[in-house]
């Protein structure tokens, strides 16, 4: 186990496909539009070419950029053109396809699954899906022990992506394990490793359903609060209408004494007119 590196792995697409569902895969699933360009030895055989095309791309385990990962496994080729196109001089047939990919996407701050394969005072080696290489180093400000010295080679355990970095397409990835983590550490064989993954999965979802009921709770204290100061704002508005009602009746009643005065004055002074 301590000499044990990648390993060349191939999945089907039913294989990769199931691991998309998996917690922590990072594999995602994606229908893509691709420009594909075939010698004319295909020509009879173009979807032969394809295929031929795609299985060399994933054979080299590169990453890409394009797709921000690497692809692990492919389906569904359609070609888009009845007829290819050539350019100037070159015998080369071009067109488009479709297809389906399942891509290894791992991104800075998710989490993923990896096998310790090296260990030392101050670095752990681990493999991830059995295929990808992953590397913890020990922090620099971190002069004592570190909780990475308690990993085993063979154990599986659960770590954060630190960093993401290739080199010649070569993919590399840093990451960090923190103590609170070491409770999901197990012992590296198949059934142990279901049991593993489930039990995490249980503990996570028991964070989350505690952390929905802590946060249901403050938002019930905020709206009981935000009811009572409703409540006493209605209070304060009721009482603050009520007055200016009692302000505008004395108001309207006076201005209708006022207005019979000014009728009667009015209806007096064409009195003296007549008279006159």
């Amino acid at each position: 186990m301590a000499n044990e590196t990648a390993r060349n792995i191939n999945w089907t697409y039913a294989q990769a496909k199931r691991k998309c569902s998996e917690k922590h895969s990072c594999f995602v699933e994606i229908e893509t539009q691709e420009h594909i360009a075939l010698s004319p030895y295909y020509i009879g055989r173009i979807k032969h070419g394809v295929q031929e095309q795609i299985e060399h791309k994933i054979q080299r385990w590169k990453f890409l950029d394009e797709y921000g990962g690497i692809i692990v496994a492919y389906d569904n080729i359609k070609v888009l053109q009845r007829s290819a196109e050539i350019y100037d001089e070159s015998p080369l047939l071009h067109f488009d396809i479709k297809v389906n990919y399942i891509i290894f996407k791992p991104e800075i701050g998710k989490k993923l699954f990896g096998v310790v394969n090296k260990t030392s005072s101050s670095h752990v080696g681990c493999l991830v899906h059995e295929r990808f290489n992953a590397s913890l180093a020990k922090p620099r400000l971190c002069k004592n022990s570190w909780v990475g010295s308690n990993l085993e080679i063979g154990n599986e355990f659960v770590f954060r992506v630190l960093d993401l970095r290739t080199v010649a397409g070569v993919l590399s990835i840093a990451g960090h394990i923190k103590e609170k983590d070491m409770k999901y550490v197990k012992s590296g064989n198949s059934r142990s490793t279901e049991d593993h993954r489930l039990s995490l999965d249980q503990s996570e979802g028991s964070a989350e359903d505690s952390e929905n009921k802590k946060n249901k709770s403050l938002k019930t204290n905020h709206e009981e609060t935000v009811l009572d100061i409703n409540e006493n704002s209605c209070k304060k508005e009721k009482k603050k209408r009520k007055k200016h009602d009692v302000q505008s009746q004395n108001n309207s009643t006076s201005e209708s004494g006022a207005n019979k005065n000014d009728s009667s004055v009015k209806k007096h002074k064409r009195k003296k007119l007549d008279i006159g």
